[in-house]
């Protein structure tokens, strides 16, 4: 694969090359998506910030209606964890042969298997600002009394979504191997 640079040193794990990975065109959609995401976080909460209630929804059930109020400022979590979130997995995906990998890391598989990583790293990293990013929208529509909730159908696709990402990757791991 052309790609990814190698370099002539070897991973602390003894075996592995450590190679550097470069972003792939859907590398570069998913870290786009994770960047809309964390915007999506922080704009909301800054716009509305004046006209916000003392008292927020803080948490939401699995039925998708607020059943935990707090003060405002618990809204700015949401965006602190969304940009915690994204720069330590944007370093991560720097340092693949770090990662536990569900079959052994040769020279012929370290590049496929780590690209695989990275790209998984990055969906996840998409996925869940996008996660808070709605979360934290939802939660100043809910305070400004826009909307009643998240919906009945935040929580099933939310799950289906992130579980079957990981499931795709382990998979398509397994495959590469």
């Amino acid at each position: 694969m052309g790609g990814a640079r190698q370099a002539m040193r070897r991973s602390a794990q003894g075996s592995r090359p450590i190679i550097q990975v470069e972003p792939s065109d859907a590398d570069q959609v998913w870290d786009l998506l994770a960047l809309l995401g964390l915007v999506l976080s922080m704009v909301p909460t800054a716009y509305a910030w004046p006209h916000l209630p003392e008292r927020v929804p803080t948490h939401f059930g699995a039925s998708g209606q607020p059943d935990g109020w707090g003060p405002k400022a618990m809204l700015l979590l949401l965006p602190a964890i969304s940009a915690v979130m994204y720069a330590v997995l944007t370093v991560a995906a720097r340092y693949p042969h770090t990662f536990n990998y569900l079959v052994p890391i040769t020279a012929e598989n370290a590049e496929a298997q780590y690209r695989n990583a990275v790209t998984m790293l990055r969906a996840m990293k998409a996925e869940m600002t996008c996660l808070l990013g709605y979360l934290t929208w939802q939660s100043v529509q809910v305070a400004l009394g826009r909307s009643a909730g998240l919906g009945d159908w935040f929580l099933p696709v939310t799950l289906v979504v992130v579980f079957g990402t990981v499931a795709h990757f382990l998979w398509k791991s397994y495959q590469l191997r």
